[in-house]
């Protein structure tokens, strides 16, 4: 049977917030040129960039049959965000987001509607 878990991250979740971050954007890796890969790659393994990005969001993770499958990192208002309220250009939401596997796709929608 498949249990969702769905929790608050800590730093002792660090190494598979890296290990699910790296698989997630692996896609990308075909296309971006190679001097932006390594970036984008460098950066998703920089421990101390994860680190302190887990300090400054709220990151909630989850988890099927305790394999971490998904981590949300819901960003401060205020902080620099893509998401814009349509055709004024103001933040609507600050929030990156990296779901991961078709489980937890689903879940997006819901977030995104339960934005202010």
């Amino acid at each position: 049977m498949d249990i969702l878990q769905l929790h608050e991250a800590t730093p002792g979740n660090i190494t598979d917030i890296i290990s699910l971050l790296s698989e997630s954007y692996s896609q990308f890796r075909q296309v971006l040129t190679p001097e932006n890969w390594a970036t984008l790659e460098g950066n998703l393994k920089d421990r101390d960039r994860i680190t302190a990005l887990l300090t400054g969001t709220d990151t909630f993770v989850a988890r099927i049959d305790g394999r971490m499958t998904g981590v949300v990192f819901l960003v401060p208002s205020g902080n620099p965000t893509i998401y814009t309220r349509p055709g004024t250009g103001a933040g609507l939401w600050s929030a990156i987001l990296a779901l991961l596997h078709a489980l937890i796709k689903p879940i997006c929608p819901f977030l995104l509607k339960m934005a202010p």
